[in-house]
């Protein structure tokens, strides 16, 4: 038996019946699924619980507000994390997304730790 997972991005295109995939080893079962808002990551999370799904991981997009609304919806039985770049690399990301993310998600110098990761 696969244990499921589900991570999500946030997108302002993503429609997250349409965007998503699913990859599946012998240990796993992970589903990838785009959202356009944290409401709608929201949402997601709650059906995907529903169906099974015991791990939520969280583009750092969402941000730590955003994480701990998926976690209140969805229960403290599932672990809800995220992923974060180095803050250092902050300057080469803004240059890749091209400002097309701007304001997503906040993180303050409190959010960070000593060696400049989230």
């Amino acid at each position: 038996m696969s244990l499921k997972a589900l991570y999500m991005f946030l997108d302002p295109s993503a429609e997250s019946v349409k965007h998503r995939a699913v990859i599946e080893t012998e240990n796993w079962k992970m589903f990838l699924v785009g959202v356009n808002s944290v409401e709608d990551g929201v949402k997601i999370a709650k059906q995907f619980v529903e169906d099974g799904v015991v791990l939520i991981e969280l583009c750092g997009a969402f941000g730590y507000e955003g994480a701990n609304k998926v976690q209140e919806q969805v229960g403290n039985e599932v672990p809800v994390g995220m992923t974060f770049h180095q803050v250092r690399n902050a300057p080469k990301l803004a240059d890749l997304l091209g400002g097309k993310y701007k304001n997503m998600s906040k993180t303050t110098e409190a959010q960070t730790g000593s060696n400049g990761t989230i």
